[in-house]
């Protein structure tokens, strides 16, 4: 069934577009024809109408030849909803294929669009019928329920509800965000419910028949006049409350106690502009009207009141802020140097009018526009800039960050005065070591004496005797003395190592060796 309406609704609406650009629409106070922005629908058999509109408030005249149907004032919504307006047209006076003027006058724009409409056929396909009823009681004075299944995009509907012939209710329906319509309507004036009374519920969508009828009983009363006053008196705390709706992010105070006891849920035509919970994000228009819909509760009282809220684009004068972020791996060494790749990325937050684009610049060439984490890999040292743009056109300065990256190790030459000690008198004999060490980016940083080692066992105390480890020591004593044991009567090898460190923590080790022939 939903197939079959959506296909209606399009050739209806190829229909309208095939009568607005072929019967042309007149602007009352405009020498040119202008297409207005409001698009009424009109079916036969329909009390009344939907159609697309702006925000705005309007007046609506409604006549057939030089018969006037009816006259209202309402205000717009979104257009991009459809929404019924409430007319009670003597469908009576017209028929399918009936040409009705709709004049609507826009205040906001001081313009008045004469729009002929053509009275539409019914589809054959029934409203859904109201659901999920909340439990009515011989006190209440609103009676609350659900439209499910076929919400027609976004259309309200017209609910009816009768008591032996009699309308006891009738209102129009508002839709929920979760693909449901939902009803909140007044008795009529002078009608009161009780215990025992049969209700009979019907809706009605413009464009379909009306729905099957469906039937409650009503209950027996557990409702407290304590409560009800409660609730009519947070209805006025709550209206005097939120009498100033005129709001720019980030967020609304939506009360959920009242004074005397009730709760208080929220409802809101536009929940992306601002939620139910209050918070409120920047409209994509200069202006937002927004309906928010307040229950009051306490017991079984209840009661529900509307509110028009404008939400406003607050003027964006603040450029975004950039954050760089180096990979989890980078880490720079003490003297701010990298010796290996570096990869970053670039996040901006514009919290008013969004960011548009964030750039950045290796090199003073060009700048390049941020899309995915930057790899550097050569050597060198790079002045790295970043910026970003929001929306309203607000610049950033450019942020800076050095970065230094060597992967090189230094080049490091150590030589002894003395590579043999000779002749083996158990002596101990001075040595001295010449070292040359170069780093030609990020430069040295340290030259270390690690170790001094023999192949041989001591054969006296100290055969090694002078040097200052983890320093630039190139001077000590070495025992001119061996075993004399060890294969073929080796020689004993002494080893001294250095390690060359340069700035980005690359390191070069060198073993120069001093050894005591055999004899």
């Amino acid at each position: 069934m939903r197939v079959r309406i959506r296909l209606f609704h399009f050739w209806v609406s190829l229909l309208l577009l095939a009568l607005s650009l072929g019967g042309g629409i007149r602007v009352a106070q405009a020498a040119e024809q202008e297409d207005s922005p409001y698009q009424p629908v009109l079916y036969e058999n329909s009390k009344f109408f939907h159609m697309s509109a702006p925000v705005s408030w309007l007046t609506i005249t409604i006549s057939k030849g030089d018969t006037l149907l009816a006259t209202i004032t309402t205000y717009g919504e979104d257009r991009r909803s459809t929404w019924g307006y409430q007319t009670y047209l003597d469908t009576s006076l017209f028929h399918k294929g009936d040409i009705i003027t709709f004049q609507i006058y826009d205040p906001t724009q001081e313009k008045t669009y004469t729009v002929p409409v053509e009275v539409q056929p019914t589809s054959s396909t029934k409203t859904t019928p109201p659901t999920k009823l909340t439990p009515i009681k011989e006190k209440d004075t609103q009676i609350r329920g659900e439209i499910r299944g076929e919400v027609l995009y976004g259309l309200k509907s017209l609910v009816t509800i009768t008591r032996d012939d009699e309308t006891v209710a009738q209102g129009i329906t508002y839709v929920n965000d979760d693909d449901s319509q939902s009803f909140n309507i007044p008795l009529a004036e002078g009608v009161s419910l009780q215990e025992g009374d049969q209700l009979a519920f019907t809706a009605e969508t413009p464009g379909f028949l009306p729905s099957d009828s469906i039937e409650a009983t009503v209950h027996a009363s557990d409702y407290s006049p304590e409560d009800e006053e409660a609730v009519n008196q947070d209805v006025t705390w709550l209206q005097e409350t939120m009498s100033y709706m005129e709001y720019v992010p980030p967020r609304v105070d939506l009360p959920t106690a009242g004074m005397n006891g009730t709760t208080i849920t929220w409802w809101s035509s536009k929940p992306d502009v601002i939620a139910p919970t209050g918070e409120i994000s920047p409209p994509k228009k200069d202006e937002e009207s927004v309906t928010l819909k307040a229950t009051i509760t306490k017991g079984n009282a209840s009661k529900a009141v509307e509110f028009r809220a404008i939400v406003r684009k607050q003027k964006d004068s603040t450029p975004p802020v950039t954050t760089l972020q180096l990979c989890e791996k980078c880490t720079p060494s003490e003297q701010g140097w990298f010796n290996q790749s570096v990869s970053f990325t670039l996040s901006a937050q514009d919290d008013q009018s969004g960011v548009k684009q964030t750039e950045y610049q290796l090199t003073k060439k060009k700048w390049e526009r941020y899309k995915k984490a930057v790899s550097v890999k050569k050597e060198g040292i790079y002045q790295i800039q970043y910026r970003s743009t929001d929306l309203a056109g607000n610049g950033e300065e450019p942020q800076k960050l050095e970065l230094k990256i060597d992967k090189t190790a230094p080049k490091l030459d150590v030589s002894v005065n003395k590579s043999k000690l000779w002749p083996v008198n158990h002596e101990l004999v001075p040595i001295q070591v010449k070292l040359k060490y170069h780093d030609s980016l990020s430069g040295l940083h340290s030259v270390e004496l690690v170790s001094i080692t023999s192949n041989e066992a001591d054969m006296y105390p100290d055969d090694i005797q002078g040097a200052d480890y983890g320093t630039e020591d190139t001077s000590f004593l070495l025992r001119a003395d061996r075993t004399g044991s060890g294969k073929k009567n080796a020689p004993r090898i002494y080893s001294i190592t250095y390690v060359a460190k340069d700035a980005a923590g690359n390191e070069t080790k060198k073993v120069v060796q001093v050894t005591v022939p055999k004899k």
